[in-house]
């Protein structure tokens, strides 16, 4: 099983008594190193979403207090403004690779 360990061992040769043999073995990931990369961008989304999610009733008083409309009206504005700032940063996520 591949690990991201080195692995350095000592051999003592038969036919050389003052040697030390030396091997040293290098394995590699078995994601091949992109489970980190997996694990920020989950952490990253998953603070964003929750984030904006947790923040939204702070933020709604105050744009119910200035747009002076209704709950309703100003809900449904802010729910098509997260939507389309969601699509774009999908989108560039996704040109990115």
């Amino acid at each position: 099983m591949p690990t991201d360990h080195v692995i350095m061992t000592e051999e003592n040769s038969t036919s050389n008594e003052g040697q030390v043999q030396l091997r040293v073995e290098v394995k590699t990931h078995p994601d091949g190193g992109w489970g980190w990369v997996v694990c920020f961008a989950a952490f990253f989304i998953q603070f964003l979403i929750l984030g904006m999610q947790n923040c939204f009733g702070i933020l709604y008083t105050a744009l119910v207090d200035t747009l002076k409309t209704d709950r309703g009206a100003t809900g449904e504005k802010h729910t098509l403004f997260l939507l389309n700032e969601l699509k774009e940063l999908c989108h560039a996520i996704l040109a990115f690779f």
